[in-house]
């Protein structure tokens, strides 16, 4: 049974308990007389549905001005084949001039409410007042009710920068809606218990839009759309748990199948992309590819004789044939260049991410330029809309050693053309023909400036493996500030990509990264990519080990790091509650026979902090509640492993001088009784950025003592430190052949004892010499 497995039987059991699940406060009340609703929690009213409205033949509908007829509230039964299961509906029954309009609220067994809207026989003419609103408005919320003191977090614009997007849920609220945001929006109160929505289908079609006038929050679709077929139906779902990190993390397992594996976000690689010190931009110059070409060349021998165990390459967009900085031909300019991809994969077994950006109008693929492809082609943008389009393409990079590819432009493609606003499944169609063709050749998809209903989308293709959730490189100082984008990825199951990193300083080439240690430990606690972009000897090889093993494969924990509940809260109500920094956690989960549960241990991450701040277990590591009462545990920063203190909700630590240059770095160790009642805490690697990583200590099992196993590159030593009764030692495991390797744990003689009691025996020994020697003379 894999992790992933096990997560989900965790919350399929929550689902179904009696007791304090993570749905079980949410619920629906809807009048049968006139259709209104709202929703509650442990039956005190948190949201105030609003009256829907719909475009029809260019009229807008509503019941508030009259002219949308309500006509009944009829209740149905039903079932979907998912996590969802059973659901009781409220069926609402609209009449908009001739078209019959079905706004249903289902409410689900497991917890879960969905609102779905079908139009029964389509309808025309249902273009909004602009591109920017919505078509329709059902489910819709009041936000100028002064019911609760309620806050929010939602996401918008490429890269889901958090900017303006946390607030108080009220009118002064800057919601991010329309085409550039619509993410999922959680509602939350001071406890971090919050109502999470989101579009729950249409992921592409589907948008928020904030009336300001009115002070509502609508879901619909997308304004531009001016047609709907028969018995087409989009759904929103809401959903409530006890955490907001919590509830992104619920909507992800409700819809997400597993992704397939990505070597990008699994091994070292070095990356070509912009702060890198080789990334040559918009240049279309033959003679700046070949160099470029060399230069990686270069990059990757001076690697070997480092012993820097890259695995990959990143080429950017600078690799393939442009025009307007637009994709012309996706393959290199000359075919006389020094090293080609196919002969560098076979000469030295790397592979090759590729970044692909917006097709050219003039593309030779498609067939208005004499291809043989499908494309749709306007204001100077192509889009693919051919299958087998993909499946070529794919193919073709298989041969070539690249195992992942790079999708950007993917925000100016949507919001630039206009079929992709008009049409209800061009877009979609656009990234699912993508996803099924890279899953066939097992090539991972990387999304780097996606707008939320890309990543959204990514729900259902288990392709995209990763999301870039910053800006580029050396753009802007807080690139590395990722922990509250990485809410929505880690729900959604990605990787929240950071961008590539410089590991020193003083570099000539391109952006001079200041702080090179924060860079690191951000991207490899990403989930991500661990991407470097050092120019030629200006790597720090001993900073870049502390990521990875002797093979270049990534030392990963459980979870990406996400931003603690209080951080998000705090940004809301602006009340002390919380950190006035960056606070984020993970941790790793080690497969055990020695208690009911696994081993947890914790990551605590915290920078850019002015004050101290006073963080327990149930606020960061236990904050998605894996355990009813934390574990007996220890905590240490990176910076000073031999001082631990006891860490429980009696003795919280304190985060203190937490800035961007000395970042603070916990980890905390469960305290292990074992057999024959020793204390045993397993520290791990302490020249790694996780010292007890998921992949490098796989189990930890108890018998007449303590074993554990783990699994390196082959012929690798790995140094563990281990305190057995508050006496530390460090254990050197070397594994064999395949990786694998073993360690009991036992107490190290004690030789300075051993001499001690030799000395004495010598002296013992001496003095019978003596006395017999007296006695006998």
């Amino acid at each position: 049974m894999t992790d992933k497995t096990v997560l989900i039987v965790a919350i399929l059991l929550g689902l179904v308990s009696c007791s304090e699940s993570a749905y079980i406060h949410l619920s629906a009340q809807v009048d049968d007389k006139d259709g209104r609703y709202r929703l509650n929690v442990d039956n005190a009213t948190w949201l105030v549905g609003a009256p829907p409205f719909f475009y029809i033949e260019g009229t807008r509908y509503s019941q508030e001005t009259g002219n949308l007829r309500f006509i009944n509230v009829t209740e149905t039964y039903g079932y979907e084949p998912s996590l969802l299961g059973y659901y009781i509906a409220k069926d609402i029954h609209y009449q908009a001039n001739d078209t019959e309009i079905i706004a249903s609220i289902r409410t689900y067994g497991s917890g879960p409410i969905k609102f779905v809207v079908r139009y029964v026989n389509g309808a025309t003419g249902t273009q909004g007042y602009n591109e920017w609103e919505t078509i329709c408005g059902f489910p819709g919320f009041k936000m100028d009710s002064d019911l609760l003191p309620l806050g929010y977090l939602t996401f918008s614009n490429k890269f889901i920068g958090s900017r303006n997007n946390i607030g108080r849920w009220n009118k002064t609220a800057q919601i991010q809606d329309s085409l550039e945001g619509s993410g999922p929006i959680s509602i939350f109160d001071h406890t971090g218990g919050n109502i999470l929505i989101s579009p729950a289908d249409n992921f592409m079609a589907l948008s928020s839009w904030h009336d300001k006038t009115n002070n509502i929050l609508y879901w619909g679709i997308m304004g531009g759309v001016n047609e709907i077929p028969a018995n087409f139906s989009y759904q929103t779902i809401a959903l409530f748990a006890e955490g907001i990190g919590w509830s992104f993390d619920i909507l992800g397992y409700l819809f997400h199948p597993q992704s397939q594996y990505d070597w990008t976000s699994s091994y070292l690689g070095y990356w070509t992309s912009p702060g890198s010190a080789y990334y040559t931009g918009q240049t279309e110059s033959i003679t700046t590819y070949n160099q470029t070409i060399q230069n990686i060349v270069n990059i990757y021998e001076q690697s070997v004789t480092d012993n820097i165990p890259y695995t990959y390459i990143e080429l950017d967009d600078w690799w393939y044939v442009k025009k307007d900085n637009k994709i012309l031909k996706w393959t290199t300019p000359s075919t006389d260049f020094p090293v080609g991809l196919e002969k560098l994969h076979k000469a030295t077994g790397l592979k090759f991410a590729v970044y692909a950006g917006i097709w050219s109008p003039d593309n030779i693929y498609a067939k208005q330029n004499g291809g043989q492809y499908d494309f749709v082609i306007e204001n100077e943008i192509a889009l693919p809309n051919d299958q087998l389009f993909w499946v070529d393409l794919f193919l073709t990079a298989k041969n070539l050693g690249i195992v992942a590819f790079v999708q950007g432009g993917m925000s100016e493609t949507f919001l630039s053309m206009n079929s992709t606003k008009t049409n209800l499944f061009l877009a979609s169609n656009w990234l699912n023909q993508m996803s099924t063709a890279a899953l066939k050749y097992s090539i991972s998809i990387i999304y780097t400036d996606p707008y939320p209903r890309h990543i959204l989308h990514a729900m259902v293709n288990p392709a995209i493996t990763q999301v870039r959730v910053s800006d580029d490189y050396g753009s802007q100082g807080d690139q590395w500030r990722i922990g509250i984008n990485s809410l929505f990825t880690c729900g959604v199951q990605v990787g929240a990509a950071k961008g590539v990193f410089k590991t020193k300083t003083d570099q000539t080439a391109g952006y001079s990264e200041p702080n090179p240690r924060l860079q690191e430990v951000v991207a490899v606690l990403s989930g991500g990519f661990v991407g470097v972009g050092d120019g030629l000897g200006s790597t720090d090889t001993e900073l870049l080990k502390r990521c990875c093993d002797a093979d270049g494969r990534l030392l990963k924990a459980w979870r990406p790091v996400k931003a603690i509940d209080s951080q998000i809260i705090q940004k809301a109500f602006q009340d002390g509650s919380g950190p006035d920094g960056e606070v984020w956690y993970s941790y790793s989960v080690i497969s055990t026979n020695i208690t009911e549960h696994n081993l947890n241990y914790g990551i605590v991450f915290a920078a850019e902090q002015m004050e101290e701040y006073i963080l327990s277990p149930a606020m960061s590591v236990n904050l998605e509640n894996t355990f009813d009462k934390f574990p007996k545990s220890k905590i240490f920063s990176y910076r000073s492993p031999e001082h631990l203190m006891d860490f429980s909700e009696e003795n919280p630590v304190t985060l203190s001088g937490c800035s961007l240059k000395d970042f603070c770095l916990y980890y905390t160790v469960p305290v292990i009784t074992d057999n024959r009642g020793r204390e045993i805490l397993i520290l791990g690697e302490l020249d790694k950025w996780i010292p007890m990583a998921i992949n490098r200590v796989t189990t930890v099992f108890m018998g007449d003592d303590v074993s554990l196993s783990v699994v390196g590159a082959p012929r690798e030593t790995i140094h563990l430190t281990i305190l057995i009764n508050g006496k530390r030692d460090v254990y050197s495991i070397t594994t064999d052949d395949k990786g694998h390797g073993h360690l009991s744990i036992e107490p190290k003689p004690d030789v300075s004892s051993a001499i001690k009691q030799q000395l004495h025996c010598s002296v013992f020994v001496f003095l019978l010499i003596t006395m017999y020697q007296l006695c006998f003379q």
